[in-house]
């Protein structure tokens, strides 16, 4: 019983379940990314005392605990939807257009990686249901349980989830 709480108080004070810093992650390198991502498994398989070479994807889930490229893609959606966005993320245009969400026209490689652009992609790769609460609280919730129910281990998972 005392190891159970031990574990529960080691996995509410996970360096990795908290956002400080999290938008400078995109500017990294993939590897980077890769490699807080195997320290994250390692913790997890270290704290629920699995095997070394244990998949872990379902744990993520049960424990409702963010991969670092989750956590990005959250923070990234939040930032994009409470700063960036006009009025409900509604195009002000008299016509109707395909995509109301609008993704600026760039030359550099390096905007890419801004979480303004980034996160206006993300939120496209999101279901609609998600992407349109217009509550910023509501919509925080709603993306999170999204993407703890589909733990990420690259950006490129959340085109094909």
């Amino acid at each position: 019983m005392q190891s159970k709480n031990i574990k529960n108080n080691l996995l509410c004070s996970d360096p990795f379940s908290h956002s400080i810093g999290v938008s400078i992650y995109k500017a990294t390198s993939k590897k980077n990314l890769n490699k807080i991502l195997i320290l994250q498994k390692k913790a997890l398989r270290i704290m629920m005392g699995l095997k070394r070479r244990a998949v872990v994807k379902e744990v993520f889930k049960n424990l409702q605990v963010l991969t670092v490229y989750s956590l990005y893609v959250l923070e990234t959606v939040k930032y994009v939807k409470e700063f960036c966005l006009p009025n409900n993320s509604q195009d002000h245009r008299p016509y109707n257009t395909r995509q109301t969400l609008t993704i600026e026209a760039h030359r550099l490689e390096l905007f890419k990686k801004k979480p303004s652009y980034v996160g206006r992609t993300f939120l496209r790769l999101l279901p609609d249901n998600i992407s349109k609460i217009n509550s910023p609280q509501k919509f925080y919730n709603a993306a999170k349980q999204y993407l703890v129910n589909h733990p990420l281990y690259s950006f490129e998972e959340l085109t094909y989830i």
